[in-house]
């Protein structure tokens, strides 16, 4: 695992690593994708594992049962299909058109629903961890969801071929269905990897000089109450930032965006500055591990925001910085980069192919004739590189110094 002074060495704000190289979505994970978002959105995953595990039971019956006919089985394999689908977009899962696994299909039916209990229990077991009570043992391992839904789905493709059934027709019937039969069935759901924040934030990683911006996993924060406290917004964020740090070491998760919205605009650093230590200060109250990373000298090499046990990059982006700053933004956000993202894709000085990165991007602004924050950057005190400076030659912000409690303003 690379040093936080590894990390500060990365490109510039925003400092999302995505691996180029994965595959994007199926077309079916599209469909699947498109029909949940028009019916209202994702469930909570707690909540889809426990209807996977219902459906799973059903298809059980149904090829268990004589009385049931070829369509009955079919419509119960798309079900399982559709389910474990959704839980892989929510982690922003890329799974292969197919996946095969070598024997099954001279296996038997009964063999083959054995099988999909036991992959099936593996996932839950995922699942609830990420957004359930349990807690891993330290010698515990998880098995990546994209993993476990590929394994799902060779072998429902397996049955599928056993009885001669078309499954991705099937699920493309399923999705077109759950448009007419859902639609209005069941109220809009909160899911961070649809929330409106993430789609303002995206303005800002298309905008972005850093070549892995676009292609990054970000989840996003419930949407802010400006008529509540900054309190009781945060109290909504944290579980899902709880599920975040629980997710990212193991599902490849860039970054977790919060969109704070203030009531008035701020006019100057030293307000943002206040606000965002406010911020950092109730999310820190909130967090399981009670770290006391804000008690600690900020200003110090080393130094790194922490939550739930996992060390997070932070960067604050803003109307404030003028255009073609790396932190400028049509509104305020809050970005959480946890440090096994920049591991995962070889971000740091320790990674030769980091380097490569950080040139080209200050390369990109000194053509563009904009100023690049190299001075704050290259200093390795991360802290100053939270919240930038507005213009070349402004001194570091020390945004730890400037507010107390009385003072935050989102």
């Amino acid at each position: 695992m690379s040093s936080t002074e590894d990390q500060v060495d990365a490109s510039p704000a925003p400092y999302l690593a995505a691996n180029l190289n994965e595959p994007t979505k199926s077309s079916l994970q599209e469909i699947v994708h498109d029909s949940v978002i028009a019916v209202g959105g994702y469930w909570r995953p707690a909540s889809a594992t426990i209807r996977l595990l219902e459906e799973l039971a059903e298809l059980a019956e149904a090829i268990h049962d004589e009385s049931k006919d070829l369509a009955s089985i079919t419509e119960e394999l798309a079900d399982v299909f559709f389910i474990s689908t959704c839980l892989a977009n929510q982690f922003g899962v890329a799974l292969p058109d197919r996946h095969v696994v070598s024997g099954e299909d001279a296996a038997s039916l009964e063999s083959k629903m054995l099988l999909l209990v036991q992959i099936c229990g593996r996932l839950a077991r995922v699942i609830n961890y990420y957004d359930g009570p349990k807690n891993l043992k330290k010698s515990e391992s998880l098995t990546p969801i994209g993993d476990i839904v590929a394994q799902i789905h060779a072998v429902l493709r397996s049955v599928a071929r056993q009885l001669r059934v078309d499954l991705d027709l099937a699920v493309r019937s399923k999705a077109a269905k759950s448009r007419v039969r859902d639609s209005g069935r069941f109220p809009m759901s909160f899911d961070p990897s649809t929330a409106d924040s993430l789609t303002e934030f995206r303005s800002v990683t298309e905008a972005s000089d850093c070549s892995f911006a676009r292609q990054a996993k970000i989840w996003g924060a419930p949407t802010w109450n400006v008529t509540k406290s900054l309190h009781h917004n945060v109290d909504q964020v944290i579980p899902f930032l709880i599920s975040f740090t629980k997710a990212t070491r193991h599902e490849s998760l860039d970054g977790f965006v919060i969109a704070p919205s203030l009531p008035y605009q701020n006019t100057s650093i030293s307000k943002l500055s206040r606000s965002f230590e406010g911020l950092l200060k109730a999310i820190n109250r909130g967090d399981p591990a009670r770290s006391p990373c804000l008690d600690g000298n900020i200003a110090k090499a080393g130094w790194q925001f922490e939550f739930n046990g996992r060390r997070l990059f932070v960067s604050v982006f803003s109307p404030l910085y003028p255009g073609g700053h790396p932190r400028a933004a049509h509104r305020d956000f809050v970005l959480f980069q946890p440090e096994e993202s920049f591991d995962e894709h070889r971000v740091g000085s320790a990674y030769s192919e980091s380097e490569v990165i950080r040139t080209a991007v200050r390369r990109k602004f000194q053509e563009r004739g904009l100023w690049y924050p190299e001075e704050v950057i290259d200093s390795r005190i991360e802290g100053h590189i939270y919240l930038l400076p507005l213009r070349k030659g402004d001194p570091p912000v020390e945004w730890w110094l400037r507010g107390t409690d009385q003072l935050v303003l989102f």
